[in-house]
């Protein structure tokens, strides 16, 4: 009778034993989660994009403002958001582009890479290449290679 009580004693501390080592992976899976959450949370408030839209709002409430006081100042601050937007549909043709090419954006990393089940064009980088750009309007059909990309920047 003893060694039978001992087993089911033996028995309901290896289940709480158990119990606990799930308690501690789910805490475990929990902290990563919340890791990678921050992690992509600063990402992408350090993006570009975010810093886009910041601006975009900003100029837009600075309009408003500065039509209430009527001074001609929106006409400017009308041709930057304008340009805005047209780089926001460059970047969003960019990234059709790209996800048609079998890429993805990476937020912590910042940079262009492989879909994990698609393969990427055989030859290609992962860099968006002169065509890509050409195809956005960033680049004129005359000039190509490094020396187009250096001159749309500056």
């Amino acid at each position: 009778a003893k060694s039978a009580e001992e087993e089911a004693e033996e028995a309901a501390e290896a289940e709480r034993a158990a119990e606990e080592e799930k308690a501690r992976e789910k805490e475990l899976a929990t902290a990563k989660m919340e890791r990678e959450m921050a992690r992509a949370k600063e990402a992408m408030e350090g993006g570009h994009l975010f810093a886009l839209n910041g601006v975009s709002t900003q100029l837009k409430s600075l309009c408003f403002r500065q039509d209430m006081r009527e001074v001609g100042v929106r006409k400017p601050l009308a041709d930057l958001l304008a340009q805005l937007e047209r780089l926001r549909g460059i970047n969003e043709a960019l990234k059709e582009r790209a996800r048609r090419e079998g890429y993805m954006w990476h937020l912590g990393s910042a940079t262009l890479l492989p879909q994990q089940h698609a393969q990427p064009p055989v030859a290609q980088s992962a860099a968006p290449s002169s065509s890509l750009l050409e195809d956005a309007g960033l680049l004129g059909s005359s000039v190509g290679g490094a020396e187009g990309r250096r001159g749309s920047q500056g």
